[in-house]
């Protein structure tokens, strides 16, 4: 497996030692296993090829200008899911004329009173004792430098707080509670498609198949997750998707087949986060055909596949117009995919599409449904086997209405 990649980028204002303050942390990304590419010019940003593959992007440059080329580079890595780290004003006073940036970071300085070497109490929030950032210091502590006066997001998760004690230069603000440390997190879509032998036995092994539209379900989902206002994470392989990924995502895509080597510790936490309504479930196509030893993922989705007897142009129905995946399709939907059967359809599936043969002993041949126990969701749909799908705009649309369904849970409304 490649090394997760990290940037670090310095410059700016010289009087912060930028790349002296960076120097110290180069050697701990790379002992923590990243492959760290160092940068002194904004034009990284602007590097789509380089900005596609960082994982972490660590940033202390005070002051400068952000182009709208570079800013975006930035901003569209961080909503797919890098991380953005800083301290003091290299992160949070710089590009002063980017309001967008300082919405991404949650904060900007506006002052440092006591000047540059004032002593000052830091104190961490209680609740935040635990927090891997703050572990293990004090719950108080003092330290001389610049005591930042700054706006802050008030959406933020605050980790730890300074208070100013009557500075001579603007007594007004004494007593004023400023927050030192803060954490700013982006609701993720996180996109599995992991491909794996349904019996790994080397000396009889059955494998799975590997369809072609995986890439372009990630570019769709890709879309669907800036649409909803989420970040995007691709995991082709789930044994890569660490825990911590799994307890900080919204959305969990699955477009797996073949016995996805889930471990007990992913599993206790979509299990958890799902039945909390914390994470929501989505499967496309082939997921209902993955994971068969875990016998709680084919509840989630509320199916099991049970083989696909035909491909063609299908006649699809539409059950239920009032669900968002479904209110904008015509019905009969004409739709080329592959006929999709299940078994251990769950009692309490709500019927969206479905292929009908009046007077067969066949019926009713369920396609796509949702599954709502409160305050869980999720969402399946049995379509999308063949590249074309994901540029047919009713399949699209189908598959946003799904997605936003399930979201609907967490945002408060009750949805359709």
């Amino acid at each position: 497996m490649p090394a997760e990649r990290a940037l670090v980028l310095w410059g700016g204002y010289p009087g912060h030692q930028p790349r002296e303050a960076v120097e110290r942390f180069i050697p701990y990304l790379s002992g923590a296993g990243f492959d760290v590419v160092v940068k002194d010019s904004l034009d990284a940003y602007a590097d789509a090829e380089l900005m596609s593959s960082v994982r972490v992007i660590l940033q202390n440059w005070t002051t400068g200008d952000l182009t709208a080329d570079q800013f975006e580079g930035l901003s569209a890595a961080v909503r797919r899911g890098a991380g953005l780290v800083g301290w003091h004003g290299g992160l949070c006073d710089a590009f002063r004329h980017l309001p967008a940036y300082q919405f991404m970071t949650g904060g900007q300085w506006l002052a440092h009173p006591g000047g540059s070497y004032a002593t000052y109490t830091v104190d961490i929030v209680p609740a935040a004792a635990g927090d891997p950032v703050v572990a293990g210091l004090a719950g108080s502590f003092s330290i001389t430098s610049e005591q930042y006066y700054l706006a802050v997001d008030p959406a933020v998760e605050v980790l730890a707080t300074t208070t100013f004690r009557k500075p001579a230069e603007a007594p007004w603000i004494e007593e004023a509670v400023i927050p030192a440390v803060w954490r700013k997190g982006w609701d993720e879509l996180l996109y599995v498609s992991d491909v794996s032998p349904y019996r790994p036995d080397p000396s009889h092994p059955a494998m799975a198949g590997v369809h072609q539209s995986l890439g372009s379900a990630g570019t769709a989902l890709e879309e669907i997750a800036g649409l909803c206002g989420l970040g995007f994470a691709h995991a082709p392989r789930a044994a890569d998707i660490a825990v911590s990924e799994l307890e900080g995502a919204r959305l969990l895509v699955l477009f797996t087949i073949g016995e996805t080597p889930w471990s007990a510790a992913q599993r206790e936490v979509i299990e958890r986060r799902a039945a909390a309504g914390e994470l929501g479930i989505v499967g496309v196509y082939s997921a209902t055909d993955a994971a068969y030893r875990w016998p709680a993922i084919g509840d989630l989705l509320g199916g099991r596949f049970n083989g696909h007897p035909i491909t063609g142009d299908l006649p699809i129905t539409v059950i239920d117009r009032a669900h968002p995946a479904t209110a904008h399709l015509p019905s009969p939907w004409r739709f080329r995919d592959e006929l999709y059967l299940f078994r251990e359809l769950v009692p309490d599936a709500r019927l969206l599409l479905a292929v009908e043969f009046g007077g067969s002993d066949a019926g009713t041949l369920p396609l796509a449904w949702c599954v709502e126990r409160p305050p869980a969701r999720s969402f399946y749909t049995a379509l999308g086997h063949f590249v074309a799908a994901y540029e047919d705009a009713n399949y699209l649309q189908h598959l946003l209405g799904g997605v936003r369904w399930v979201l609907g849970a967490a945002a408060g409304g009750a949805g359709a």
